[in-house]
């Protein structure tokens, strides 16, 4: 993604490569992760839904207590 090389000097400082800080790690689970798993959740509820109502078979670890 970014150009490895040596540092390039702005103003009299070297200043260190681009790199993924924590904040931006936080900030890719909350934006991609969290939506992604939202999605996954509602498929699996809506997937759960149709198979005990159309076929009357429940799946899932809940339906083993």
């Amino acid at each position: 993604m970014f150009r490895r090389g040596r540092a390039k000097a702005v103003l009299g400082h070297d200043l260190p490569e681009p790199r993924v800080t924590a904040t931006g790690r936080a900030l890719m689970v909350l934006y991609v992760g969290l939506p992604v798993l939202a999605v996954l959740i509602l498929l699996d509820l809506f997937v759960w839904a149709a198979m005990k109502t159309a076929f009357g078979v429940c799946f899932g670890l809940w339906c083993a207590f």
